[in-house]
């Protein structure tokens, strides 16, 4: 009987803490980044990775290993 109430209990919590989950406001309006850098040149010509694992190529990037 103690670990049927137990399990129940777990139960309940579970739906609560899921339930409150999506109770998160979003925010009103996004940032401003009008003053935001780029990370990255367009063509990631700045970008340091190791090569031939990366390709960009007509604005696609692929992974051309792993």
């Amino acid at each position: 009987m103690k670990s049927m109430m137990l399990i129940l209990c777990t139960v309940c919590v579970a739906c609560l803490v899921t339930a409150r989950a999506g109770d998160e406001v979003p925010p009103k309006a996004h940032p401003d980044s009008k003053g935001w850098e780029n990370l990255f040149a367009e063509d990631l010509s700045n970008a340091v990775y190791p090569k031939g694992v990366w390709t960009f190529q007509d604005g696609v990037l692929t992974a051309t290993q792993d």
